[in-house]
């Protein structure tokens, strides 16, 4: 479950959490493995590693990604933790046992290990599709490894032990899937390459390729695992998130820039009793649609940068709605996905030159550049809402609080975030957080129990990292 962060939170706090979560993975591993929980050489062979993947919030950007358009994520210190234990399998192993995936809040579930990503898909759909195939993308991807580099792949069977812990809410509109996906793929890849992996442990170091490339194979675990049709930006979010940054994703170059958040900025997530479900048909139709819009505007990727920026540009391609055979469903998705690429670099340009203010003296200035977020928050909102549909009663309750309150400066905005259809709101507010304002988001919800619980403080992170821990 989500845990409160009180507003003197600091670096060390969310690492503590972190690593609470990680400790929460590797006790249940020791558990479902038979594993000593302090580590060490295991006389069995059993290889075992342990990865971090953070969640993310995006400040906008929302369903541009499937046109290739840009998005302002923030990775955050709620995390999911994989812990893998991987070893040869014996001649009394039964094969539909080869997998056992211990997962928190969800149980115990024991399934053959495929090859593939694809093969884990099971009908109708179970939560642990995803792990098992995020389990074979890192297994796979091994193998792949060293028949390229160290020689042929060993033929032996494997048996695998994966245990999950998060403090991300499934269906929270945080990302909790993508950042499971890259937790147990990390892990996966650690344990079985052995020595080997040293971009996982040393995240900074990651080169740009190798997120990418890290990010497509967790997207193509969503898609074939768990059919889920998302974009890179979730993946990317995890695998590239710096402390203190947002990152302004370019999904048509490939760029991932950081982009620096003000001290004065804070970030509440506000949650709803409403868990999305990304795989569902109401949520398909969404991506599908944007890609759709965009290619039928002639404006995907790079075209798409071009034509939304400046605003008239946008305006004079989205004026292609009124020509003959224009699909009318999608004009309300083509007009969202221009103006929503225009609105995050603008969002990106507000908050690095509010971020270049930083003398005490021009508090006033910082804040009253980060309030030009609001209107844009807003009608990214709005968009969301009436135009494409994705929005409920209740996120639209809080977009509205948080507008209200951005009326007398006491957020400087806020938005549903996610695939949409319930999940959660990001409110951006002044730090430290106003325990008032907190309450009257907290009361925008329709959830129960303490404001800290209703609306709750996330800092940024750092990027998904691995470790061996036997």
């Amino acid at each position: 479950m989500l845990r409160p962060m009180s507003a003197a939170a600091s670096a060390s706090e969310s690492a503590a959490r972190t690593a609470a979560v990680t400790g929460r993975a590797i006790a249940r591993l020791a558990r479902t493995a038979g594993l000593a929980p302090g580590g060490g050489g295991d006389p069995s062979g059993r290889r075992s590693a342990v990865a971090t993947a953070p969640g993310r919030v995006n400040l906008v950007g929302e369903h541009v990604d499937h046109a290739g358009g840009p998005c302002l994520p923030v990775a955050i210190d709620l995390v999911a933790a994989a812990a893998v234990a991987c070893s040869a399998a014996g001649p009394a192993d039964p094969p539909q046992r080869d997998l056992r995936i211990d997962a928190e809040g969800f149980g115990v579930r024991e399934r053959p290990l495929v090859r593939r990503p694809a093969e884990a898909r099971s009908t109708p759909g179970h939560w642990s599709d995803l792990v098992a195939g995020a389990v074979a993308a890192g297994l796979e991807d091994v193998r792949t490894a060293r028949a390229t580099g160290t020689g042929a792949a060993s033929a032996a069977r494997t048996i695998v032990r994966v245990a999950i812990a998060s403090d991300l809410p499934a269906g929270g509109g945080l990302a909790s899937s993508a950042a499971v996906a890259t937790a147990t793929l990390l892990a996966t890849r650690r344990a079985a390459l052995g020595g080997d992996g040293r971009d996982d442990e040393d995240p900074p170091r990651r080169a740009a390729p190798e997120v990418r490339r890290l990010a497509e194979l967790v997207r193509r675990v969503e898609h074939e695992a768990a059919g889920t049709p998302c974009g890179l930006m979730d993946m990317l979010a995890a695998l590239a998130g710096r402390p203190g940054r947002a990152l302004l994703l370019d999904l048509a170059a490939g760029t991932i820039e950081p982009v620096p958040l003000p001290e004065r900025l804070g970030l509440l997530v506000v949650p709803t009793a409403s868990r999305h479900v990304l795989a569902e048909d109401d949520y398909a139709r969404v991506p599908r649609d944007a890609a759709a819009a965009a290619r039928r505007l002639g404006l995907e990727g790079p075209g798409l940068a071009a034509a939304a920026d400046p605003p008239a540009t946008a305006a004079a391609g989205l004026a292609a709605w009124t020509a003959a055979g224009f699909p009318p469903a999608l004009r309300a998705v083509a007009r969202h996905v221009v103006l929503e690429t225009w609105r995050t670099r603008v969002a990106a340009r507000i908050l690095r030159r509010a971020a270049a203010t930083t003398s005490d003296a021009a508090a006033g200035a910082v804040d009253r550049e980060l309030s030009r977020l609001a209107p844009i928050l807003a009608a990214s909102h709005r968009s969301l809402s009436l135009g494409l549909g994705v929005s409920t009663p209740t996120l639209d309750r809080i977009a509205a609080a948080a507008a209200r309150l951005a009326a007398t400066g006491r957020t400087f905005g806020g938005r549903m975030i996610g695939g949409g259809f319930g999940g959660s709101a990001l409110v951006l507010v002044p730090a430290p957080i106003d325990p008032a304002t907190r309450a009257e988001l907290a009361a925008a919800t329709d959830l129960d129990g303490p404001a800290e619980l209703r609306a709750i403080e996330v800092r940024p992170s750092g990027a998904a990292a691995a470790a061996r821990t036997t």
